[in-house]
């Protein structure tokens, strides 16, 4: 009996000291660790951390055009709730779920439909950099040495089984089961929501645009126009309306070219949303590439939903 207590007196003292000696055994060789090796060693702790944090919990992101203007301005940096939608286990492979869906009117990070990925450790390594030098480094560059639009920042105004229509920057929603489209304003009116949709140029540029098209295309047919307009290369920026402006007079003057009355044709039905999927677009109507481009988006695709502006820090606080 004497023997099997002290066996468990001693068993007893080993777990209760087991703390204490390791904490000794890493003191001791701490003292023996060079500083640059105990440096790196804290360094690397802490890159694991800030990529555990980035991949399940807050991305940063910063802003890099004025396609959400005015709520979101370039160069603004964010902090985006990754746990609210459901964080990927890692990059772009094997999604969680989320405590909640996208709802319209929600600001979402989702990858760009448009973009052509480096692969898994790229992008791990990407974020990495990114987060430890608080958005400041951003090592994915496109051909011209910016930052690459990997991420994408837009506002969800089309839901599940909707139909969205667009005519000069405009935005029209014909509800699921209903006939006619209802301008995006008095939609949301009618809903209790506040409209976040600007304009950069006022809405008579569109016709001014139209005439230039239309001059440019007959010109180039051989056809001469009087009184079209000539506009700087930048004075117009909703490019989405130019391309359609552009295929409409084409299809005009080259009626057997049917691939440009389709295009033309296909945008004045409206792009329908499937069950499940979303629209995501930019706050400023005449310049963003957004879901008028791409077209509507899963929402198991959504990878987080925007939180909080930490810079500049005059604004600090929570986006809406």
């Amino acid at each position: 009996m004497d023997i099997v207590t002290a066996k468990l007196i001693s068993f007893t003292e080993k777990i209760l000291t087991y703390r204490d000696r390791s904490r000794y055994i890493k003191k001791e060789k701490a003292k023996n660790l060079h500083p640059f090796f105990e440096w790196l060693h804290a360094f690397l702790w802490a890159a694991g951390v800030v990529l555990l944090l980035n991949q399940y919990l807050f991305q940063a992101y910063v802003i890099p055009s004025p396609s959400m203007t005015p709520a979101l301005k370039i160069q603004d940096r964010l902090l985006v709730n990754k746990l609210i939608y459901g964080p990927e286990l890692i990059p772009s492979l094997f999604k969680l779920p989320g405590l909640t869906t996208p709802k319209r009117q929600d600001i979402i990070l989702f990858e760009n439909p448009e973009y052509h990925s480096r692969g898994a450790f790229f992008d791990i390594s990407q974020r990495l950099i990114f987060m430890l030098s608080l958005s400041l480094i951003d090592i994915d560059k496109d051909e011209n040495g910016k930052p690459a639009h990997h991420f994408l920042i837009k506002r969800v105004v089309g839901e599940g089984g909707e139909s969205i229509l667009f005519n000069k920057g405009d935005v029209s929603i014909k509800p699921y089961n209903t006939v006619d489209y209802i301008p995006e304003n008095d939609f949301l009116k009618f809903q209790g929501l506040n409209s976040h949709s600007f304009r950069s140029i006022e809405p008579i540029t569109y016709n001014k645009v139209d005439e230039y098209i239309r001059g440019r295309v007959s010109s180039e047919s051989n056809i001469i126009l009087k009184d079209s307009p000539t506009l700087p290369n930048d004075f117009y920026s909703d490019r989405y309306n130019s391309d359609l402006l552009n295929r409409k007079y084409l299809s005009q003057l080259s009626p057997s070219k049917v691939s440009n009355y389709m295009a033309f044709n296909k945008s004045r039905l409206g792009i329908y949303i499937p069950e499940g999927w979303i629209l995501p677009m930019g706050d400023n109507r005449d310049n963003s590439r957004d879901g008028r481009y791409f077209g509507p988006i899963k929402e198991s695709e959504v990878l987080g939903k925007v939180t909080l502006r930490f810079w500049p820090f005059n604004n600090l606080g929570k986006v809406e």
